[in-house]
């Protein structure tokens, strides 16, 4: 699958695009994402001086893209930050094992 190329844009042209790009109305991403669906207009529209953070967020958790994305500040959509509480590394028994041994050495 040939990785799509975003061409710079601000955060208007990125909600718009992207919304366009699921097929979804004003209406659905409203409704799918939580975000009032006169102030994705506002965006859209290039009609808003700041958009709120919870709706930058909201937008780009519902998109799986980085907020710096939608702002237009990366044309990399990948998000960068991960939620670290569902991250699980797999560490290896004798790490632990040879740590525990080490400080048991150390306090002797």
């Amino acid at each position: 699958m040939k990785e799509k190329t975003w061409l710079p844009g601000n955060i208007s042209d990125r909600v718009r695009d992207l919304r366009e790009e699921w097929g979804l109305t004003r209406k659905e991403l409203a409704q799918r994402s939580g975000v009032d669906e006169s102030q994705l207009g506002r965006i859209e529209n290039n009609k808003i001086r700041k958009i709120q953070d919870d709706a930058l967020t909201k937008l780009a958790k519902f998109f799986c893209v980085s907020t710096d994305f939608l702002l237009g500040l990366t044309d990399i959509p990948d998000r960068k930050n991960y939620d670290t509480t569902v991250v699980l590394l797999p560490i290896a028994s004798d790490t632990i094992h040879s740590a525990g041994k080490d400080a048991d050495t150390n306090h002797a």
